[in-house]
């Protein structure tokens, strides 16, 4: 399955060496991420991606091991951008 940003929105993204803020113009709502959120947003915004191929794409650009671990947390990441409404899956 593939995630892509809400295709409506234009989010406006701050990023600082650990940490980003991110204003949601659909919701009007503004939220503090991580350093690897922001990432992940900015990867999706970029292009829709699936969960293998981020995984992928963020273990060689993070010199980490595309393993249980990180797809897991990226997983989970994703959950919680989608329960933000940055995020959605992508339709079939």
């Amino acid at each position: 399955m593939k995630w892509q940003i809400h295709p409506a929105q234009s989010l406006r993204l701050r990023s600082w060496e650990d940490e980003a803020i991110v204003y949601n113009d659909l919701s009007g709502d503004t939220h503090l991420l991580s350093a690897i959120a922001a990432d992940v947003l900015t990867r999706l915004r970029a292009q829709s991606v699936d969960e293998e191929g981020l995984a992928a794409q963020c273990a060689a650009d993070w010199q980490l091991p595309d393993d249980a671990d990180l797809r897991t947390h990226l997983h989970e990441l994703l959950m919680t951008l989608q329960g933000l409404s940055l995020v959605e899956q992508m339709p079939r």
